[in-house]
């Protein structure tokens, strides 16, 4: 890399911190580093990835996020495009959102419509004041002025569906590229609503294209290859029916008109965007300019779109957000964020955030997943920079030790990290870890913790010593499982204050295992009476509250074993049962439960597969809030997983289409009083939030009065923390003046007394 040559900034707008967001309020942590289009509207720079957009001002260099939490009406975003008064963005499900003088309009027309199969919009075209959607089943005209869908093409045999990939407009006619072939209709002899109007070219008749552009007198065709690198660009002649391969054996990604000005001439010029280079080509269809990712010179650079202006390229990145190229200097620009939206683990370590974005399939292979472990710390995120390099991918755990990383990878074993890099990767060679028995170059490490001791916990599956421990001296010692397959799979696994270990198996229930005890040091559990009477073998959840009690989540709701230390005695699980509407049911019956936290008040959040975020009580008798898609910013009813940041109260949910956070009124209690927090303090005129009061011992009796001593307020807090909407016991907004707080713990053995000032 030649440093004077080039220059690469990292242009982050970390506009949110957490204690900015108020107790109820949600923030969202997508990721901004894949970019797949980029436009160019009223001198801002939009950019878009497969869940949001997000703004460029170059004068100011200020990033704001658009994204469901402000102005967007959906997630999933497959395409953008602008025209004469705003920008126009379509996404997977058929949504539709115009962007228009500060204003969201959404037509979901689209999307509500009784249309069957895929809804997609791959492309969109403006002509005039129309914008020509190109769809998962047909093509979808769209009228700007009035904002509504004027007619719909179904241009397949007998107006059947077919998958429009992409399409353009010329003076005369509308050309669609499908997936077999390219068809055609003169827009204005003929009607485009009757399927009979649509002709098939004659050219590659069956062949998949993707991608179609019209350039003088040629329709350029990408023929997308099922192979990797292996796409063959066409020019193909509307004229005299001829065609000539510009380019081939590429993965290509876009193909554009560019039009500029020079000696008040107007010119066309051509530009393909594959994965690595982006090649401009003249009218004549001659190699103009090449820009590549040794030029660009930005770590694993992946090309998506490209728009050029005064300023340079500006380069929708796969890998880097949005890389902006003039004259030698380099520039990424992207709002703060992970490094990718999916979160397959979330961790809470010494006050930070870690997210593992590994997986593995349904068949509990690896997915190949190569990504970084993302960081939030300080209220910005970082990268570990040397996961990917070393090829240690689907990570699926994380732990931390001192200063160093566990990273549990369902394919490679165990790999330690600092901030200065790699210490170690832990494999067959130099541990007890095993490769599994079938597929024997993985090893499968399903998570990692740590006991009170200091000792590693891992499991390990498909072997024949399914659990390691690595004790503080370094030695490695692994366990074999009695009435254990070596084929069964295990994931989870949790340490409860007795010491024993509760462990996920596949489909199979899970295993308590205590290598300490005398006689049997395994006990299984299942849905029969004599292994703990599960609501059903498939368990995806284990974990244990604040008074001890283990609660498991499966595909039929919720179990409690309320005696864990019994359950080697034949302990059975218990199931909780609700009212709902009048009427009796065990909690979360027929959900599946993903993953179950415990916050600062022993309150459980459940992470459910389809229904979003139940909270519940303690007990989990009464039901707090259940935040879903409708009534929350929640990005999908798809919960995976959920963690506590227990210093702030904020509840991190990663769904299947990306991460967000909540901040509760709970937080972890003090073991005193000497931290204890008022804020806002000042609370200031106008302010319509909650007044918080956090460092509070857990359920501490909170009363409040004025300052002359009468009770405006009295509540228990939710472990370290209460929230108070400034309502008086007579239903009242309190008036102007000093608040004092007096707070005892439960026990009335320890007092603390603060105030704070209000202003009406």
């Amino acid at each position: 890399m030649n440093q004077k040559a080039i220059l690469i900034f990292l242009l982050i707008y970390n506009y949110v911190f957490s204690q900015s967001i108020k107790v109820g309020d949600w923030r969202d942590h997508l990721s901004y580093n894949k970019v797949n289009y980029v436009i160019d509207y009223k001198n801002k720079i939009y950019a878009s990835t497969d869940e949001a957009l997000f703004k460029y001002n170059p004068n100011s260099e200020r990033i704001k996020k658009i994204n469901l939490l402000n102005k967007l009406s959906d997630i999933g975003v497959t395409y953008i495009n602008k025209f004469s008064n705003g920008v126009i963005i379509g996404y997977s499900n058929g949504n539709i959102d115009i962007l228009k003088d500060n204003l969201t309009i959404n037509i979901p027309d689209l999307k509500n419509s009784s249309i069957i199969g895929s809804k997609i919009i791959n492309k969109i075209v403006i002509d005039s004041n129309y914008a020509f959607l190109a769809c998962g089943f047909g093509i979808v005209v769209l009228d700007l002025e009035r904002n509504e869908i004027k007619e719909n093409y179904f241009i397949a045999e007998n107006a059947s569906y077919m998958n429009i990939q992409s399409l353009i407009i010329d003076n005369e006619y509308i050309f669609a590229s499908t997936e077999n072939g390219i068809y055609f209709v003169n827009r204005f002899e003929s009607n485009p609503s009757n399927y009979n109007n649509w002709v098939k070219i004659n050219f590659r008749e069956n062949a998949n294209f993707n991608l179609i552009e019209k350039f003088n007198e040629y329709l350029i065709l990408n023929k997308k290859s099922y192979e990797l690198n292996l796409d063959t660009l066409f020019a193909y002649n509307l004229i005299n029916d001829t065609y000539d391969i510009i380019l081939s054996n590429r993965n290509f990604q876009n193909i554009k008109k560019y039009q500029y000005e020079n000696n008040n001439n107007v010119y066309e010029d051509l530009i393909v965007v594959d994965r690595w280079d982006i090649n401009i080509f003249d009218e004549e269809l001659n190699l103009k300019n090449n820009i590549n990712r040794q030029q660009i010179d930005v770590y694993l650079s992946d090309f998506r779109d490209v728009i050029i202006n005064e300023m340079g390229y500006w380069i929708a990145d796969k890998n880097n957000g949005l890389i902006n190229f003039n004259q030698g200097v380099t520039k990424i620009i992207k709002p703060d964020g992970p490094y990718q939206s999916f979160v397959s683990e979330i961790s809470y370590i010494d006050n930070s955030i870690f997210l593992a974005h590994g997986n593995k399939n349904e068949n509990w292979d690896p997915t190949w997943t190569k990504s970084e472990i993302s960081i939030l710390n300080s209220d910005s995120w970082s990268y570990s920079n040397s996961v990917i390099v070393n090829e240690f991918w689907d990570i699926v755990s994380i732990n931390k030790l001192g200063e160093n990383i566990f990273l549990g990878s369902w394919q490679k074993g165990i790999g330690v990290i600092s901030s200065e890099g790699w210490i170690n990767i832990y494999d067959e060679l130099n541990s007890s870890l095993q490769k599994r028995t079938s597929y024997s170059d993985w090893i499968n490490i399903g998570d990692i913790k740590f006991d009170n001791e200091g000792n590693l916990w891992a499991t390990n599956s498909q072997v024949s010593h399914p659990i390691s421990k690595r004790n503080l001296s370094g030695q490695w010692t692994a366990y074999s499982l009695e009435n254990i397959s070596e084929n069964q799979n295990l994931s989870k696994l949790i340490i409860d204050r007795n010491n024993q270990k509760w462990i996920q198996l596949k489909n199979n229930g899970l295993i308590v295992f205590d290598e300490n005890r005398i006689g049997s040091k395994v006990k299984k559990l299942s849905v029969l009476e004599s292994e703990g009477s599960l609501n059903s073998n498939r368990v995806y959840s284990i974990i244990e509250d604040l008074d001890g009690e283990i609660w498991i989540g499966s595909d039929n709701g919720v179990n409690v074993f309320y005696n864990p230390n019994q359950v080697f005695l034949g302990e059975e699980s218990s199931k909780i049962t609700v009212s709902l509407g009048g009427y009796n049911s065990y909690l979360l019956d027929g959900q599946t439960v993903n993953d179950i936290e415990i916050d600062g008040g022993n309150r459980k959040w459940f992470a459910l597969n389809n229904s979003g975020v139940v909270v519940t009580s303690s007990d989990g008798l009464e039901e707090i809030y259940h935040f879903t898609t409708n009534n929350s910013p929640l990005f999908s009813n798809k919960v995976l997983d959920i963690e506590f940041n227990d210093n702030t109260g904020e509840v991190f949910m990663a769904t299947d289409k990306g991460l967000i956070s909540f901040r509760s009124d709970a937080t972890k209690g003090a073991n005193d009083f000497n931290k204890v927090i008022v804020f806002p303090n000042p609370v200031k005129r106008n302010y319509d939030g909650l007044i918080n009061i956090k460092g509070l011992i857990s359920n501490s009796i909170v009363k409040i009065t004025d300052i002359s001593g009468n009770l405006v307020f009295e509540t228990k807090s939710n472990g370290g923390s209460i929230s108070w909407d400034a309502i008086n016991l007579n239903g009242e907004k309190i008036s102007t003046g000093v608040y004092l707080v007096f707070c005892s713990n439960a026990e009335g053995d320890k007092a603390y007394v603060t105030k704070f000032l209000y202003n009406k």
